[in-house]
């Protein structure tokens, strides 16, 4: 996980300066605001999750690789769509 993450930073920042050429910092600084509220909603969403699936990590994982493919697919939406504009 560490090595992806590693390995997807300097990809997140560079397409954000692509993408927001003269407005770099505010779409930056939007990107980032997102991850600090993932990071704000996670560890109240994880308990709960755990919760009401009687302590089964697999409904976590699943919202995790759900997140992941959801990130992906918005990120190939904005690759296609700034070669187009």
């Amino acid at each position: 996980g560490s090595f992806f993450a590693a390995l997807a930073g300097p990809c997140a920042y560079t397409i954000t300066i692509d993408m927001g050429q003269q407005h770099v910092a505010t779409v930056n600084s939007t990107m980032n605001m997102c991850g600090n509220l993932g990071a704000w909603a996670f560890p109240i969403a994880v308990p709960l999750l755990l919760r009401w699936t009687g302590g089964s990590w697999d409904a976590v994982l699943l919202v995790f690789g759900c997140l992941f493919l959801a990130s992906a697919v918005f990120w190939l939406l904005l690759v296609f769509l700034g070669a187009f504009f």
